[in-house]
């Protein structure tokens, strides 16, 4: 391959990465959706006795 496919293919994977790291800030993973979840139900019911420190979790 040239040198400029192999460089496009870097600039490429390079945004791949970025794009990737981009993501995963903006989207909850499912234990953080289920925390967000639970926090929302308490709170709703005001029931905050049953929050619990994020250390403890």
């Amino acid at each position: 391959m040239s040198e400029s496919v192999l460089e496009k293919v870097k600039e490429i994977d390079r945004k791949i990465d970025e794009l990737f790291d981009f993501l995963e800030d903006v989207f909850l993973t499912y234990e953080e959706y289920l925390l967000v979840k639970d926090t929302d139900k308490i709170v709703k019911e005001k029931k905050f006795d049953k929050l619990v420190p994020l250390n403890d979790v």
